[in-house]
This record gives structure tokens, C-alpha cells and sequence, in this order.
């Protein structure tokens, strides 16, 4: 029987446990093809603090508009469904959601990646009503809610970090906003594709941004670098690959809390 190495079960072979202490917080799970949540950058050293701040801003924000929906089922059925906005839509979804559920809603898993963090969101919660949201009360309460969460990007779906996955999984989340087109009087839409590569070497902007490009067909479908109706956010870290098609990409400063505080206060 070979006989156990007396050291700690924080340490690799070398004897530097440094870095798996350092996300040692977080969920020993990794992230999955499947999951959606949120990605959070934060200064370097910051990993633990910003993923605690997220969850517990993601958890009294969910808390808050969850006990509003008891209150709103004095409403007709009939007048939400003619109402549009997205507070609303959110509020429809999350009424469907079981408020006895034992799983946890949001979830820190580590991604081993100096800088970032991430929140597993439970499939339950409809991922981009929930940040829309999210990011809209930000801007009704105008205050700094966060001091190490520096920008946030949802996450609709991960898969495994190649060129033909991530096409498979972009294309139904890219063509609903962008279904294919085959006539020119079709409406006029632009879009931006936004790949950030960590950790990755077999994958590269030059690769990715062509091969999306590809999946919107349509005349009317055009490139926008700086206000475009959607943005299509590719996040690659190492071997796993997450996508999400989100709008108001610039207009919100890419969700960049620090930045949208700034707004609010010139001289924060």
C-alpha cells in the first residue's frame, strides 16, 4: 500500500497551496455546460470579497423583488400581460418560481482566475430579466452598492471552449434577437461581438469573431463598434466558454459598476 504524503491537502506536489487557498471560499464545484450566472471582475487579490459582495447584493435584490410579486397578485392577468417593460416581465417570471426550494439560488463557484469571480444563478431564475433588473435598480437608487466589484456580465450558457460548441450554443441565443433574414425591408438591427479570453491559447479574437459573424444572417444585419441593439459577449476561461446577447452594453458602460457609480457622482 503506497503510503500518503504527510502534506497539506491544499498543496500540489511543489508544496504551494497558495492558490488553492486562495479560492478555497468558493464552491469546490466547477462550472458547467449549462449553467448560467454571473461573471464579476475585481482588483487582483479581491477574488473572495467581490464574489461575497455579488451574492449578497444578488440575494437582497432578489429578496426585495420576490416579496413585491405577493404583493402584486391583486392585478389582473390580463393588464400585466398588456404591460411591457422589463420590471414587469421580471416580476411575471419570478412569480412562477417556488419560494420552497432548498437549492440555493445563487451559488460562488471558483473559476482559478486571478481578477474574476463567478455566481451560479439557479436555473429557476430567468437569468436576463434577473440582470436587467438588477442593473436597472442600480440606476433608480443612484449609490454605490459595492466597493471590490469592479463589472458584471450575465452568462445565459456555458460549453466547452471550441470553435464548434460555442457556435452550437450562440446560435439559438443569437437568433432569438437576430433570426435569419431573406428579405431587405426585414428591420434593421446592429450588433458587436465582444469575446474576452483568459487562460485559453487554442482560441484567439481572430478565430471567434468570424465564425460568429456567420450566424447572422440577414441583409439588414449590421456591425456596430460603439452603440449596437445587442452585443454578443463571449467570456473564455481555460477550458470552458460562456455566451450571453445582451443590449445596452455600452450605453450601461459594458456593466461596469465603478463606472455607472461615476455617473451618479463625478467626483467618486
Amino acid at each position: 500500500m503506497t503510503k500518503r504524503s504527510g502534506g497539506s491537502d491544499n498543496q500540489d506536489n511543489n508544496g504551494n497551496g497558495s492558490k488553492k487557498k486562495k479560492y478555497a471560499f468558493m464552491s469546490s464545484l466547477s462550472i458547467q455546460p449549462g449553467m448560467q450566472g454571473i461573471y464579476i471582475n475585481c482588483p487582483m487579490g479581491r477574488e473572495l470579497q467581490a464574489a461575497k459582495e455579488m451574492k449578497q447584493l444578488l440575494d437582497n435584490f432578489y429578496e426585495h423583488h420576490f416579496s413585491a410579486t405577493l404583493e402584486s397578485d391583486k392585478t389582473s392577468p390580463e393588464k400585466k400581460k398588456k404591460e411591457a417593460s422589463i420590471e414587469d416581465a421580471f416580476l411575471d417570471e419570478m412569480q412562477q418560481l417556488s419560494a420552497t426550494s432548498d437549492e440555493k439560488l445563487f451559488y460562488s463557484i471558483s473559476i482559478g482566475i486571478d481578477c474574476c469571480a463567478f455566481i451560479k444563478v439557479h436555473k429557476s431564475i430567468p437569468i436576463m430579466s434577473f440582470f436587467y433588473a438588477f442593473v436597472g435598480n442600480i440606476y433608480a437608487e443612484r449609490k454605490k452598492q459595492s466597493r471590490y466589484i469592479q463589472r458584471i456580465t450575465p452568462i445565459q450558457n456555458f460549453c466547452m471552449a471550441n470553435v464548434q460548441d460555442i457556435l452550437n450554443m450562440a446560435k439559438p441565443l443569437i437568433h432569438e434577437h437576430f433570426p435569419p433574414q431573406e428579405e431587405t425591408e426585414s428591420p434593421t438591427k446592429s450588433f458587436a461581438i465582444i469575446p474576452r479570453i483568459r487562460n485559453c491559447e487554442k482560441l484567439n479574437r481572430d478565430i471567434l469573431i468570424p465564425e460568429i459573424a456567420k450566424l447572422f444572417n440577414g441583409p439588414n444585419y449590421k456591425v456596430d463598434l460603439k452603440n449596437p441593439d445587442f452585443a454578443v459577449i463571449v467570456e473564455v476561461s481555460k477550458t470552458i466558454c460562456g455566451v450571453s446577447v445582451v443590449k445596452d452594453f455600452f450605453k450601461c458602460k459594458k456593466y461596469g459598476l465603478e463606472m455607472i457609480y461615476q455617473e451618479f457622482d463625478p467626483i467618486h
